[in-house]
């Protein structure tokens, strides 16, 4: 007779794509207020950001909220790598570290 303990599985331990990808998008957010970074890499963050944004549209539609849906289709508008704006640099600045914050929050409030 053996006693067999089952395996406790932790969503904690195994984060998700969208979960990575919101803190990695943050994470970079936050570090790109450092003025040492080339060009190069304010690409790779638009491109993150505004897939990652497109990721957490669809989130807030499955959790039904509106208000997080438009909030992400206009972070996706903002940072579309397609068709990027070309605003001032202290106005990317400030809304890097918006949405830096805001990809914080997403990652507890959706439960990614």
């Amino acid at each position: 007779m053996s006693l067999e303990v089952a395996p406790v599985e932790r969503n904690l331990m195994k984060p998700s794509i969208p979960r990575l990808a919101a803190s990695a998008a943050a994470l970079l957010l936050a570090l790109s207020l450092l003025p040492v970074w080339p060009a190069g890499y304010y690409l790779l963050l638009t491109y993150l950001v505004g897939i990652t944004a497109a990721f957490m549209v669809v989130r807030a539609q499955e959790i039904r909220s509106q208000q997080w849906m438009m909030t992400w289709i206009v972070i996706a508008v903002l940072y579309n790598p397609i068709a990027p704006l070309r605003l001032p640099p202290l106005l990317y600045q400030l809304l890097n570290l918006v949405c830096a914050g805001l990809f914080l929050i997403c990652v507890r409030r959706f439960r990614l």
